[in-house]
């Protein structure tokens, strides 16, 4: 909305065109959701992981990173997809619980997940090596491209620092969306 606003300077203009998207995305999204109802049962309006997404980040195991839970069990003989819904169900109760039952404990984990989605950009050294289960480099090859990723994307974030200010001073629309992806990505990733 804020790009749309810069954009046309009229806020009924961009409340519109926001509309507008949404009323798109939600025809897009429209038929997955219409058979995930029919194959599964209950409303998933997109994923089935939403619920265990939401339990990662706010579950007593939280930490502000990526991390694997086995905090839920289920007989045996359960389909997948009933697997996937119950899982789901029970991740977001858990989740949406203990958010409400432990809101300083929130705001910590948010101030967390900022600092470790922002802190360095080597994380596709970590996938492509399982996080450490399996490395196709040596230990000295993976230390260097570390290096090299997090240097680039340091001196990346510290030249944004330095001109968003500048940048958001033109009356151009183009830097506030860009700045509205980054502040959409962070708010995201408090969420979940």
């Amino acid at each position: 909305i804020p790009f749309w606003w810069r954009s046309i300077e009229s806020w009924r203009g961009a409340l519109a065109r926001a509309g507008a998207f949404a009323l798109l995305a939600a025809l897009v999204i429209a038929p997955w959701s219409a058979r995930n109802l029919a194959r599964s049962g209950p409303f998933v309006p997109i994923a089935a992981n939403f619920g265990i997404d939401l339990y990662l980040g706010h579950s007593p195991h939280a930490d502000g990173r990526l991390m694997f839970t086995n905090d839920f069990a289920y007989p045996r003989g359960l389909s997948q997809q009933e697997l996937q819904v119950r899982l789901n169900r029970d991740a977001a109760r858990s989740a949406i619980k203990y958010a409400a039952t432990h809101p300083l404990r929130e705001v910590e984990l948010s101030a967390r997940k900022v600092y470790w989605l922002y802190y360095s950009d080597d994380e596709g050294l970590a996938w492509n090596d399982s996080h450490g289960a399996r490395s196709p480099f040596r230990e000295r090859v993976r230390a260097n491209l570390a290096l090299l990723s997090n240097g680039y994307y340091w001196l990346a974030l510290v030249c944004v620092i330095l001109g968003v200010r500048a940048w958001l001073s033109t009356r151009e629309p183009v830097p506030l969306l860009l700045l509205s992806v980054v502040i959409y990505w962070t708010i995201m990733h408090v969420a979940f």
